[in-house]
């Protein structure tokens, strides 16, 4: 497992006590994200659908290259939270 930096956008900070990141143990996105919603449990309700499954908007990037929910992490590595714009 490898500790991974996670950056919060502004978006979703009111749920994280402000924070603009935190470093978090992980060893796929997966994984930073179950560890993430435990310290900050709200967050769950933005990141996840009813089913369970990753909201339609939520999109992931690490070190700036668009990353998948199961994709491996690697100690160093900069987990970006991205919520997708929509609207009509």
């Amino acid at each position: 497992m490898s500790d991974i930096t996670v950056i919060l956008p502004a978006l979703i900070r009111e749920l994280t006590n402000g924070q603009d990141s935190v470093v978090l143990p992980a060893g796929t996105i997966a994984e930073c994200l179950f560890r993430l919603t435990e310290e900050f449990p709200d967050l769950e309700k933005r990141l996840y659908k009813d089913d369970g499954a990753i909201a339609h908007n939520v999109n992931f990037f690490v070190n700036k290259i668009k990353a998948g929910i199961d994709d491996t992490l690697k100690p160093g590595d900069e987990l970006m939270i991205f919520f997708a714009a929509a609207g009509g």
